[in-house]
């Protein structure tokens, strides 16, 4: 009987180690769809934006529009393109691609605001990014499309603490 026993169980340890290395080799971070953290991997041209978060809940709000001057109007001036929501976090980058649909405006503008349940705090601009040419006016950001259109830059960084 022990004879028997002792190929069979070496025959699953084998198994299970081959699926732990599998599970854990296909599974890294730079494996995960969707998520990408280096600026050298990026094909599309745009920006990554990045939120720090203490809020319970914020929406990154992203504009086009033909000059400085007319995204300056209202913080809900332009044409609106998305908007994209998160909760507390250390740090979450969000890709910004470039359109075609782009073309016949100057300026990409973006700020996050509170939502939801954490209506009570206010976003700053702590870093411009690395764009030539981006404006920072209060706690929005405009960046020249003129830049964005022709590579992967690292935009503005917005907080709440």
């Amino acid at each position: 009987m022990r004879g028997f026993a002792v190929p069979l169980l070496l025959i699953v340890v084998v198994l299970l180690g081959g699926f732990a290395f599998y599970f854990f080799s296909t599974n890294s971070r730079e494996n995960i769809k969707g998520v990408s953290t280096s600026i050298a991997e990026q094909s599309v041209p745009g920006v990554m934006v990045s939120v720090i978060a203490g809020s319970p809940a914020w929406d990154l709000v992203e504009y086009v529009c033909a000059s400085a001057e007319d995204c300056l109007v209202s913080l809900s001036s332009g044409k609106r393109l998305s908007t994209v929501s998160g909760g507390a976090t250390e740090l979450r980058e969000i890709k910004v691609s470039y359109s075609d649909d782009w073309k016949g405006f100057s300026y990409l503008k973006l700020y996050v605001r509170p939502s939801g349940l954490g209506a009570g705090r206010s976003f700053h601009v702590v870093t411009a990014g690395d764009v030539l040419g981006t404006v920072v006016e209060g706690d929005t950001v405009l960046i020249p499309l003129d830049q964005v259109s022709a590579g992967f830059y690292r935009s503005a960084t917005f907080s709440d603490r």
